[in-house]
């Protein structure tokens, strides 16, 4: 059936007086009830012609934003497909400037409490509270954003992020990096509709990623095949159709959209899991391929559980 929303008891609130001198637009406060949540601007200024001088400048702020509630809005804007259950009560103060033409977006109040986001058939990825910190830039005319500061902390998962993209002539850019702080068994919800079914992975980690593009401004799709990355990822322990894996951790690089993952060797079912290989994303499709012949298992004894899914195939 078609999403259906409507908002029968909104109400507004408004404090606001024109400047005849500057030809500003002085919002001193601006409130809206919905059913969502509150929301409110302050301290808002606002030119009212092109030739004035005054740059743009307010404070944003949601207070008790329901996430079940904002779920329909995304469904029909597309962010999100209808299945996906979204919860958790948000709010935020958020600063945003323009001047010049570039937007300033700053807030370090954002919080989420008790986070919930659920793929159907899947693990419910939840959090008791989530903080947000952003710092970012962005100029439409332009065509650059710079996000110099990303901050998302929860009791299982730390982001420090800084990423830039531009566009100089015919070409675009984008640089950044991410410093990860996470719980596998935690982000599984997240990452499960992903990742096969029955998969599950455990382990804290820390982990660095770097990354690097440079394509044709008309042609976003040549990101990945100019891509210039390396990080290592890995875990303590994985299980997958009564395949038991233990530590393991894997150098991944990308030069110019070429991928490579060192080979390594895993104990699993008291044997050995070897793997390694590349993938040229230059390609359509780009296929995996092993660095020549390899021994993937060896020695690996088959249990019940990898006997009775064989079986059942």
């Amino acid at each position: 059936p078609d999403i259906m929303i409507s908002e029968p008891n909104a109400s507004l609130d408004a404090i606001a007086a024109i400047d005849k001198q500057t030809n500003v637009l002085l919002v001193k406060e601006f409130k809206a009830g919905t059913s969502l949540g509150q929301f409110s601007v302050k301290d808002g200024r606002l030119p009212m012609g092109k030739d004035v001088k005054e740059s743009i400048s307010l404070t944003a702020s949601a207070k008790g934003l329901d996430l079940a509630k904002v779920q329909p809005y995304l469904v029909m804007t597309k962010a999100i497909s209808k299945d996906i259950v979204l919860g958790g009560m948000v709010d935020s103060d958020i600063a945003i400037s323009l001047k010049d033409g570039s937007y300033k977006i700053t807030t370090d109040t954002t919080k989420i409490s008790n986070l919930l986001l659920k793929a159907p058939d899947k693990e419910a990825f939840k959090q008791s509270s989530v903080a947000i910190i952003i710092d970012a830039e962005v100029n439409p005319t332009t065509k650059t954003m710079t996000i110099n500061n990303a901050q998302i902390t929860s009791p299982d998962i730390k982001i420090k992020a800084s990423v830039q993209q531009k566009i100089e002539g015919q070409n675009s850019s984008i640089q950044g990096t991410a410093k990860l702080d996470y719980e596998w068994k935690a982000i599984t919800g997240i990452l499960s509709p992903f990742m096969p079914a029955g998969l599950t992975i455990e382990g804290k980690r820390q982990d660095t990623i770097n990354f690097a593009s440079k394509y044709p401004a008309n042609d976003s799709n040549l990101m990945l095949a100019n891509l210039n990355s390396q990080t290592k990822v890995g875990f303590d322990k994985a299980a997958y159709m009564g395949l038991n894996i233990s530590t393991t951790n894997v150098d991944l690089k990308v030069d110019k959209g070429f991928m490579t993952i060192e080979p390594f060797t895993s104990t699993a079912n008291n044997g050995q899991l070897n793997f390694g290989g590349s993938a040229d994303f230059k390609k359509k499709p780009a296929f995996f391929k092993t660095p020549g012949q390899m021994q993937i298992v060896k020695n690996v004894q088959i249990n019940k559980e990898m006997a009775d899914k064989l079986l059942s195939k």
